[in-house]
């Protein structure tokens, strides 16, 4: 039940830190500039960016629960005291 709160309450901060900062979505400088300065990539500099931030996201969030799942595990194997 625990590890369900914590879990949830992580996805709301990685939620609402992407959804409420404007600096988010300009990732890739670089990129970004390419594809606004182009007639093509005005309509799809919207969706480059949200797949860059998709794609960051990700491997941070697999290697926090794995983080997660093996501090639950060293936690129950210790004795108490």
């Amino acid at each position: 039940m625990k590890l369900a709160k914590v879990t949830l309450l992580a996805a709301t901060i990685m939620i609402t830190a992407s959804v409420t900062t404007d600096v988010v979505f300009a990732q890739c400088s670089m990129c970004k500039t390419a594809l606004v300065n182009s007639a093509e990539g005005q309509r799809l500099a919207s969706g480059f960016n949200s797949g860059i931030l998709f794609l960051l996201c990700v491997p941070f969030m697999i290697a926090g629960t794995i983080a997660l799942l093996i501090f639950n595990a060293q936690r129950r194997v210790r004795p108490v005291a």
